[in-house]
This record gives C-alpha cells, sequence and structure tokens, in this order.
C-alpha cells in the first residue's frame, strides 16, 4: 500500500504534459478506426460506381446516378453519397440493389467478385479494365 501511494504522488507531481494519458492511445485507435472506415466507404463508392456502369452495359439499369437510384428506390442524393464514398452503404439498401440486380452483397461490402452472374461478372472486368489507369 506505501509503495502505491508513493507512486501515485510521484504521478501527481509530473507536469501535465509528462503524466501518463491514456487520451493518446484512444485518439490514435479513434483516427485509425475513422482511416479504415473512409477507406472502406472509398471501396464500397466505387464498386457501385463499377456496378452501375457494368449493368447499363448491359442493358439491365438506367446509366445515370438519378436513374439507377430511383430504379432501387434509394433517394438520389443518399445514393450519391454512397457512391462518391462519404456514407457507408445502408444494408437495405445493399439489399433493394440485390433485389433487382441480383448483385451480391459480398461484392458490395467485401470486393468478392465470385459470386457475381457470369454476364455482371465480365462486364464489371471490362469496366475495370477500360477505367484502370494506362502506364
Amino acid at each position: 500500500m506505501a509503495q502505491r501511494e508513493r507512486i501515485e504522488g510521484e504521478v501527481a507531481k509530473l507536469p501535465r504534459d509528462k503524466a501518463p494519458s491514456s487520451g493518446r492511445a484512444k485518439k490514435s485507435r479513434r483516427a485509425a478506426h475513422k482511416a479504415e472506415r473512409n477507406r472502406m466507404m472509398r471501396e464500397v463508392g466505387a464498386r457501385l460506381y463499377v456496378t452501375r456502369l457494368a449493368l447499363a452495359r448491359l442493358e439491365k439499369a438506367p446509366k445515370t446516378q438519378k436513374d439507377f437510384a430511383r430504379s432501387v428506390d434509394i433517394p438520389k442524393t443518399s445514393y450519391n453519397q454512397y457512391e462518391s464514398g462519404t456514407t457507408m452503404l445502408v444494408p437495405e439498401s445493399a439489399v433493394r440493389i440485390y433485389q433487382r440486380y441480383g448483385v451480391a452483397l459480398n461484392w458490395l461490402y467485401a470486393g468478392s467478385i465470385d459470386a457475381l452472374p457470369a454476364p455482371l461478372y465480365d462486364a464489371i472486368r471490362a469496366v475495370q479494365a477500360e477505367l484502370a489507369p494506362r502506364g
């Protein structure tokens, strides 16, 4: 007990900037989590964009964001935010896209392209090849 009191007393004497703090660690973890979430939102948005273009190429869906959003009964502004990667695609909207066009949720969220129907798989690969930077 005496040792604990001595340590607590020494810690209390330390200047504020040198005292042990778990606040920095929390902020660091929070920043890392936010960065990961932002990365995921951008990736989901990119997959939505490619999928919309691929479905339009197959003449199964409208090409514009506005018309695509209307076709799956998602507000245009929400769809725009999903595709631009500023908001995470909510499950209800992902299910609507699945129900209307058969786009697998594991493709939209995780990038697993294998579960897609063959024509959509091929169209997505073609769109990705067209959009890839040329070097």
